[in-house]
């Protein structure tokens, strides 16, 4: 396992580019590319067209075996089996209403629609769409709790505020 540099938790699926700089996890790699639109390296600044995800740690670029190459999206792509199933993780949506009887949907929208209807809970449509989370890491609130959340932002449980929701 490798520490990545933004998260700074240990990973075991980790990304390199041709610069090699094998330094950042699937899941941050996932959230600079698809909701901050930034393909660059964050060592060396180097545009990233492409990026492989990899549990193997001594691969570097010329030695990426092309013919088991396949695209994950967001310009990743991914060699083995189990880079592909961390990909396929990160789009995952999931209710995350404890003892929910139907936790996995097909789509954000699916899941929307069943917070929704089921457990009278909405995710905040801003932070959804451009919050450096998955939806799987969104949170979801009851209708007070979104206008609380839109007029103050998040707390931790000292009540220091951890994320102040922009203001339009």
């Amino acid at each position: 396992m490798t520490e990545c540099l933004i998260c700074c938790e240990e990973r075991e699926v980790m990304i390199v580019g041709d610069c090699d700089h094998m330094m950042v996890c699937l899941e941050c790699t996932y959230k600079l590319r698809s909701i901050s639109k930034n393909k660059t390296c964050i060592y060396c600044k180097k545009t990233l067209e492409k990026v492989v995800a990899t549990s193997d740690k001594t691969i570097t670029w010329d030695r990426i075996p092309l013919t088991k190459l396949r695209e994950f999206e967001w310009g990743i792509y991914t060699i083995e089996d189990k880079s592909r199933e961390d990909c396929e993780q990160l789009n995952r949506a999931v209710c995350s209403v404890p003892k929910c009887k139907n936790p996995d949907f097909s789509s954000k929208n699916a899941l929307a629609k069943h917070l929704q209807e089921v457990h009278n809970r909405k995710f905040c449509n801003l932070c959804l769409e451009n919050r450096a989370l998955l939806v799987s890491q969104q949170p979801v609130f009851r209708e007070a709790e979104l206008s609380r959340h839109l007029a103050m932002g998040e707390f931790d449980e000292a009540g220091i505020v951890v994320f102040l929701h922009p203001r339009c």
